[in-house]
């Protein structure tokens, strides 16, 4: 199909994750007037390589496409702690093809940064429920302890391991253990163990189904009179 035409402004958020294919359909939809193109990125947070991100090649990309836009930097950090980003930034000096920034912060120091290595994903959260422990033990509110992960996939080993050692949680996200298709495979199961409670059975079908709500009641009053029908019938 064919735009009916080309749109007045265009943002573009977290562009060092874009590949070039991206990058030249930018240029197509670009309006002709200067100025209506604006492109927000850190080519230190690329981590899309592997799917075809440029990272600082795209920024520089974006200038090339556009030699009249205007490089703005932003360097100031406001929420982390000195050596937070003291050591962030030593981290991300290593790449030698990075643009050049240099990142700082007003706030204090704060407490030194620890780096740990573990060996597997399961080592991984157990370290994270052992230092919660500790903290909580220590007098720190659960309220003040937060876990962060990149993937929402990554955070269910994490809220596995958590419900194992009995550590309440809340996400900001989706609850793995909570999310449809895992209630219906609980749902199954527990059709499995009790094969005479029909709710169980018709709960996990649906979830598994993902039956749209609307036949749902139908279903259970099917269930329900099919039940009926049969105690009338003995």
């Amino acid at each position: 199909g064919q735009l009916p035409k080309r749109p007045s402004h265009i943002l573009v958020d977290e562009f060092q994750d874009t590949n070039p294919l991206q990058m030249a359909l930018l240029a197509l939809l670009a309006p002709a007037e200067p100025g209506r193109v604006t492109a927000v990125g850190d080519d230190d947070q690329c981590i899309y390589a592997f799917q075809g991100a440029q990272g600082a090649a795209a920024l520089r990309a974006f200038l090339a496409a556009f030699p009249r836009a205007e490089r703005v930097t932003l360097e100031q950090n406001y929420r982390s702690s000195g050596t937070l980003v003291a050591a962030a930034a030593a981290v991300a000096a290593c790449n030698r093809r990075r643009c050049a920034k240099r990142a700082f912060t007003s706030n204090g120091a704060g407490e030194k940064v620890q780096l740990v290595e573990c060996t597997s994903v399961r080592g991984e959260t157990e370290h994270v429920v052992r230092t919660v422990r500790s903290l909580v033990a220590a007098g720190s509110p659960l309220a003040s302890i937060a876990i962060l992960y990149r993937k929402q996939r990554c955070g269910a080993e994490m809220q596995a391991a958590l419900l194992a050692a009995s550590v309440p949680f809340n996400t900001r996200r989706s609850n793995f253990w909570r999310s449809r298709h895992v209630q219906g495979v609980v749902g199954l199961l527990a059709f499995l163990l009790r094969p005479h409670d029909d709710a169980a059975f018709v709960a996990a079908i649906e979830v598994l189904h993902e039956t749209p709500p609307s036949s749902r009641a139908s279903a259970s009053t099917s269930a329900s009179a099919s039940a009926s029908a049969s105690a009338s019938a003995s």
